[in-house]
């Protein structure tokens, strides 16, 4: 794997795995964008946003579906492995609400990547 990808997925998990602050984690689960966005679920979706045009920019694989495949399968594990490890620190706690969030970034950072491939064919 690149530099890049490795650099991201281990303060992706750092981030997942570092204590917080009583203050800070309060203020994110009380705080709410929308009636029922909470500002924690919207930071998990932004934190996984990239991850899939980092893992797909990282793959060598020459055919792009393959590519596409994998880097979809590895950016969906990977946010779920990294909420799955909270379950084993007691300074943290694993949420069906916060997976969901993960997974949602994930897969709105892949429509926007392939919104940007298809806005460039087309522009061509």
């Amino acid at each position: 794997m690149k530099r890049t990808v490795s650099l991201y997925l281990i303060g992706f998990l750092l981030i997942h795995v570092v204590p917080l602050s009583d203050d800070l984690n309060l203020t994110a689960n009380n705080s709410y964008i929308i009636e029922s966005l909470r500002l924690d679920h919207l930071l998990h979706s932004v934190m996984c946003l990239p991850m899939f045009y980092v893992i797909f920019n990282s793959l060598t694989i020459n055919y792009v579906s393959n590519r596409f495949v994998i880097a979809l399968a590895l950016g969906l594990v990977m946010a779920a492995f990294a909420e799955s490890l909270q379950l084993l620190l007691p300074y943290r706690a694993f949420t069906i609400p916060d997976l969901i969030a993960n997974i949602a970034g994930v897969v709105v950072g892949l429509l926007v990547f392939l919104s940007s491939r298809i806005f460039n064919i087309v522009k061509r």
